[in-house]
């Protein structure tokens, strides 16, 4: 997911945004906003981040918290 991401293609960013939100592994939607957070500016990562912390699932939002804590202790 994070190279198809990472190349750019339309499809697989369309993907990875809708396994994000609807796929039923929580991991599976983990790997999903870790592959578009890798393509993002640092202020557009803390705004997925954010919105991944109240998605409903509690292994996303305790990562989401955690990635947003470290982007705020690098600046």
């Amino acid at each position: 997911m994070r190279i198809a991401v990472g190349l750019g293609g339309d499809e697989a960013i369309d993907l990875a945004e809708v396994f994000a939100r609807r796929h039923p592994s929580d991991r599976m939607r983990l790997t999903a906003l870790d592959a578009q957070a890798g393509v993002l500016e640092p202020a557009a990562r803390d705004e997925l981040w954010r919105r991944a912390e109240g998605a409903g699932s509690r292994l996303v939002a305790m990562e989401a918290k955690r990635r947003r804590g470290a982007l705020e202790a690098v600046g």
